[in-house]
């Protein structure tokens, strides 16, 4: 016999992934409707029909899907409902502020690619992977509007791989790349290696670059301090 969760889980299934567009038109209702939005956040089969797809076998929507709900207003309610079944944890504080949990998730390209997704996750994982206190920043955005946080995390590898590795950690940092965050970054030749090293990180700057969010400044900066391989 299926459990709750399973259950939503074969439910939303159908849902979402019978059709491919009626899926994608179906999660669009769900998330423009607040009170529906909220409610799928905080249902484990259902986000987990979303983010739970395995990195190497997706399907005709599953991108789309992961797309609109990553891009919601409802994203960091689902990604703490999904993670739940992972990690104990009795808020994001509580889970973010271990350093070598931090890392187990940037390792695992299933949960980082949720978590990585979420501006709050990503930016408390960031701060504590560059030894920061988690607590101290709302999120991605916070961290890197901060000099002091963009000098620390460009000084560690390990919290600049999670970084690279993450297209929302990368995008909140090339919106917020002005003089000295900027200089924090391109300076660093641990920080540049890890942006070189990714292709995740790689394909944001050329998406920023393509749509003009990065001035010409900051990309001038970028190529002058980029490894042989970047140029």
């Amino acid at each position: 016999m299926l459990g709750v969760n399973q259950s939503d889980f074969m439910s939303y299934m159908s849902a979402l992934k019978s059709n491919y567009r009626k899926g994608v038109h179906r999660m669009e209702a769900i998330l423009s409707n607040p009170t529906h939005a909220k409610e799928f956040a905080a249902n484990l089969g259902g986000v987990s029909v979303v983010l739970g797809v395995p990195v190497n076998l997706p399907d005709r929507n599953s991108d789309k899907l992961l797309e609109l709900l990553l891009g919601s207003e409802v994203a960091d309610n689902a990604v703490e409902t999904w993670l739940h079944q992972f990690y104990e944890f009795t808020d994001w504080d509580d889970l973010l502020s271990d350093s070598a949990r931090c890392q187990e998730m940037a390792n695992n390209p299933l949960i980082w690619r949720a978590a990585g997704g979420s501006k709050l996750a990503v930016g408390k994982s960031i701060a504590t992977l560059a030894g920061l206190s988690c607590s101290a920043y709302k999120d991605i955005d916070a961290v890197a509007a901060s000099s002091t946080a963009m000098a620390a995390v460009a000084a560690s590898s390990t919290a600049m791989a999670a970084v690279a590795a993450s297209s929302t950690a990368m995008a909140a940092i090339i919106a917020n790349a002005c003089a000295p965050r900027l200089n924090a970054v391109v300076t660093s030749s641990t920080a540049m290696a890890a942006v070189a090293a990714s292709s995740t990180a790689m394909a944001a700057i050329i998406a920023a670059t393509r749509y003009a969010a990065v001035p010409s400044t900051a990309m001038t900066a970028i190529i002058a301090n980029a490894p042989p391989l970047m140029r």
